[in-house]
Formats: structure tokens, C-alpha cells, sequence
């Protein structure tokens, strides 16, 4: 708050709040925080790989790079859609393909191949990309060049805070209903109820205390562990990508609302 009652009376303030009176700067700047926001749910996608599809570690990151090679020449494409028809389209389609990739996701959760999970990770790389570059073009573009150096900066530190609060609360939300779920399947049955299901973190990713734990129990008890907590695990990861979705549809919102229909 100081800093802001002191930016507002120098000549060169740390943070210029005249950029935001911009036209397409906020929504520019709204858009890219959305879009980078739900680009970190793909980070559970490396843990549900390896815990729930059983892909080794190098076949997990095998499966990030493919999903992000699309990045390679969309991001060009959203430049020349940018250039063409204005802002609005290529930002609206990015975050159409990416409810799309999402939505795929979640359909097949659980029981998908290699084909199946790549027909739902490849469009992510589509999506993204086709936000990024027109959001970040049209809330530059209309800046005064003296602006230009502090308005990329701001866009910057947004972007750092939303990837940020995206992993928190994806973090956050996929930690406590795995745990929430896992417990209430405990409950259940009257041979876990009284188990202590903190001895189980870790089990799916195969930690060793976890393992040691499990091995003590019988075993029909074992199996029945497993499963829920491969049931909790595929339901957290299930709530963290409809909140991408979610996500994208407020960004596609922001898009409308926000920014004006002008070629760059």
C-alpha cells in the first residue's frame, strides 16, 4: 500500500498505473493470467503418468514434451490469426481447443491408452499458445513507447503470480480431496477404519514407509487400499482439471468483455 501511495506521486513510478487505463491492456493482461494459471495443471499430469498409468519417469516427460511441441510453430500462428482478424479469435479459439484438450482428459480419466491420452494432451499444446502470443501483443501494443519497458514488467510479474496461485491452489485441491476421498473409503470398511491413513502417504509413487506399511496388513485389506487410493487420486485429479476448465471458460469471458475487436 506504500508503495502505492508513493508510485502515485513520483515521476517514475515502480509500477505505472496509467498503463492500466490502456484500451486492450487489461484484457490483454486478464487473458494471459488466465492462460498461464491453467497451464499448471499439467504438472499433476507428470504424477497422475507415473502413479496411476504406471509410465516410468522418462515416459512421463516423454509425454510433456510431445504435448508442448505443438508450441513450436501455434505460437506463429497466433501471431498471424493476431495480424489477420484482431485478438479476439485466436484467443477465443486458444481457449476453445483447450476446454476441448481438458475435457478429453477427463473423459478417458483412468482407463487410457498411450493413443487415447495422447489425442487429450496435444491439443493443450494448440491452445495455449494461441492465447499467449495475441493477449501479450495486444496488451503491449497500444502502450507509449517510453511505457513499454515497465508495461512488459507488469505482464511479467503477473504472469509469475498466476502461475504461482495456479499451483497453490491445484496443489491445494488435488492434496486435500485425495486425502478426503482416500479417508472416507478407509472409513468404509471395518477392517480400515481405524488405520491411521497418514502411514499410506506416498503409496502410489511407491515410497518405502508406505510400502512397509501396506505389506503388514492382509491380503484382501492391501488390495482394497490400493484401489481407493488409485480412486482418490483419479477424482482429485478429475476437480483440478474442471477447475482449469473453469478456468478457460472465464478466460473466454474475459476475452468477450474485455478486449476490443481490432487488427494489430
Amino acid at each position: 500500500l506504500l508503495m502505492i501511495v508513493i508510485d502515485r506521486r513520483v515521476e517514475e513510478p515502480f509500477l505505472d498505473f496509467s498503463i492500466f487505463k490502456t484500451p486492450n491492456f487489461i484484457g490483454g493482461l486478464a487473458t494471459l493470467f488466465c492462460n498461464q494459471f491453467l497451464v499448471m495443471v499439467s504438472i499433476f499430469w507428470a504424477i497422475y503418468y507415473q502413479t496411476i498409468l504406471a509410465y516410468s519417469p522418462a515416459e512421463a516427460g516423454s509425454l510433456s514434451l510431445v504435448s508442448n511441441l505443438p508450441v513450436i510453430f501455434m505460437a506463429p500462428l497466433g501471431g498471424y490469426l493476431l495480424d489477420k482478424y484482431g485478438p479476439k479469435l485466436p484467443i477465443l479459439l486458444g481457449f476453445s481447443i483447450t476446454i476441448i484438450s481438458l475435457s478429453r482428459f477427463i473423459q478417458t480419466l483412468g482407463g487410457q491408452t498411450t493413443a487415447q491420452l495422447l489425442s487429450a494432451i496435444i491439443p493443450f499444446g494448440f491452445g495455449i499458445p494461441l492465447v499467449f502470443t495475441p493477449s501479450f501483443v495486444t496488451a503491449i501494443n497500444n502502450i507509449p513507447e517510453t511505457r513499454r519497458g515497465i508495461a512488459s514488467a507488469t505482464i511479467t510479474m503477473f504472469r509469475q503470480l498466476s502461475a504461482t496461485l495456479g499451483l497453490a491452489l491445484f496443489g491445494s485441491l488435488y492434496f486435500s480431496m485425495k486425502s478426503d476421498v482416500f479417508i472416507k473409503f478407509l472409513q468404509q470398511k471395518k477392517a480400515t477404519a481405524e488405520i491411521d491413513p497418514s502411514i499410506f502417504e506416498g503409496l502410489l509413487a511407491k515410497t518405502q514407509p508406505a510400502l512397509d506399511a501396506l505389506k503388514a496388513l492382509p491380503q484382501t485389506v492391501q488390495k482394497y487400499i490400493l484401489e481407493s487410493d488409485s480412486i482418490a487420486s483419479i477424482q482429485a485429479i478429475f476437480a483440478i482439471n474442471f477447475m482449469a476448465i473453469i478456468t478457460a471458460i472465464i478466460g473466454i469471458l474475459l476475452g468477450i468483455f474485455l478486449i476490443k475487436s481490432q487488427k494489430i
